[in-house]
């Protein structure tokens, strides 16, 4: 009878020894966990303007569609009083061009983001998240 004692008694002792490894390894792996992840990461950071401005061929294209309809427009309402055209007028005066640039950098980046990269399968339509792959075995994404 002692020796079931003494077993039971080394056994109580080795499951209270197991618990107090247990517990110490979980609060190491707890403060691992918290050191990690408090880990601040810094990247590059660009300075460049956004959107971009137009580029040189940009500028061209949108003075030849904005001077179209100024070549095709009635004498009588030409600005310099004469009844001619102004032929030395800049079409873009008084144009927004960082808001022409804003729309064309919206327009591509919908696109990009839509067809291109098809972002909206990870990220959802909103950019609020989705779900990529959702597998018992493997784990959801």
């Amino acid at each position: 009878m002692k020796w079931v004692k003494r077993i039971g008694g080394a056994l109580a002792a080795l499951v209270v020894l197991g618990a107090l490894v247990a517990g110490g390894v979980f609060l190491w792996a707890k403060h691992r966990v918290k050191v990690v992840l408090a880990k601040t990461w810094e990247t590059h950071q660009g300075d460049f303007p956004i959107p971009f401005p137009l580029s040189d061929a940009e500028l061209a294209q949108l003075r030849a569609e904005r001077s179209k309809p100024l070549a095709n427009a009635d004498p009588s309402a030409a600005t310099d009083g004469t009844g001619t055209a102004d032929a030395d007028a800049d079409p873009l005066a008084g144009v927004d061009l960082d808001s022409v640039a804003l729309q064309g950098a919206q327009a591509r980046g919908k696109h990009y983001v839509t067809a291109t990269y098809v972002c909206v399968n990870c990220h959802g339509a909103d950019f609020t998240g989705g779900t990529m792959l959702d597998d018992p075995a493997i784990g959801t994404l």
